[in-house]
């Protein structure tokens, strides 16, 4: 037991020694290093004209930079080096589908706790979804009726869920359906 207890002994003060070098000699090497003036001002003049431009100036900061080239390669897609307008403009357009996207996808799940199985509302799960939205049933049929017909744009008697979608971009307030003006109310 005695040589048991004294190894661990031997162990721990070996590893308090050691360990306080070693985490100093990795921190040192990984993480606290700091450039000179002299070697960050000669990694941010690309050009070496004893200056810094604006452009070099932006790569002062490594990671700002990196997420600036990051940044302007997601909008220059065919990697030519500059951004045209239609690189803009299908940039913005790519956001705009991924967004209808994660909402048709959240949409269809919200579809299925209506739906009896074809993943789309008719007119009476429809009626089930707004009750359930607005925890309130409309007594006006015919309005629930335009606005089933409004956004039910391929006309398939059913809402999918870019068509639920679309209608929920355009409801604001249950008293006010998808751009119409009802007086219809909810009891």
């Amino acid at each position: 037991m005695a040589v048991t207890t004294s190894a661990s002994v031997t162990i721990v003060i070996l590893l308090a020694v050691i360990s306080p070098i070693f985490s100093y000699y990795y921190q040192y090497d990984r993480y606290w290093y700091q450039e000179t003036p002299d070697e960050e001002f000669a990694r941010c003049d690309t050009n070496n004209d004893s200056m810094l431009s604006f452009l070099e100036f932006l790569n002062r900061e490594e990671s700002y930079g990196q997420q600036l080239k990051d940044a302007f390669a997601q909008y220059d897609t065919n990697n030519d080096g500059v951004i045209k307008k239609a690189e803009i403009e299908a940039y913005y357009q790519k956001l705009v589908d991924e967004e209808m996207e994660q909402q048709v996808t959240g949409l269809n799940s919200t579809i299925s706790n209506y739906d009896v199985g074809d993943y789309k509302l008719q007119q009476p799960e429809f009626v089930k979804y707004l009750e359930g939205k607005y925890y309130k049933k409309c007594a006006n049929d015919t309005i629930l009726t335009q606005v089933f017909k409004k956004y039910d744009t391929n006309k398939d008697k059913a809402l999918d869920a870019s068509e639920l979608c679309d209608l929920d971009e355009d409801m604001t307030y249950p008293n006010e359906i998808a751009g119409l003006e009802t007086s219809y109310s909810w009891g």
